[in-house]
């Protein structure tokens, strides 16, 4: 599904993925027993494109962090603290790249927070059924 692209997600993308997978109006059928397993099929049908778009958040995640840790002024002051050279301190432009990193990572945290508690109920939804099948 999205591990074929090529170009990072924007969060506002992702949240709409999320929306179209209408989990919040998902119905729980348990009534009888084939409806109980089709209930099932579909939860890890959902299960499974939650995890796919967790993934790709996490890996546009690393790419983000990356762009940040490969400009010239964080490399050159990792060397020196490495080295021993100076003693760490913390710069204003450091802080403000920091800043930077964590405004742009903040909202693929929030979709990430969503996921996994759309992960979570699925999990307490899937041992319902599995104990009603007993």
């Amino acid at each position: 599904m999205l591990r074929t692209r090529a170009k990072k997600i924007k969060p506002c993308d992702y949240r709409k993925m999320i929306q179209k997978l209408d989990i919040d109006n998902f119905e729980l059928k348990t009534s009888y027993i084939f409806e109980a397993k089709a209930t099932l099929i579909n939860l890890l049908r959902l299960e499974d494109y939650l995890r796919e778009i967790r993934h790709c958040i996490t890996k546009d995640m690393r790419e983000i962090s990356l762009k940040y840790l490969n400009s010239d002024y964080i490399n050159k002051s990792s060397i020196i603290i490495s080295l021993g050279l100076k003693k760490p301190k913390v710069s204003k432009k450091r802080i403000s790249m920091q800043k930077k990193l964590d405004q742009e990572l903040d909202p693929y945290l929030n979709l990430l927070d969503i996921i996994d508690d759309y992960l979570q109920q699925i999990e307490e939804v899937k041992d319902y059924i599995n104990s009603i099948k007993e």
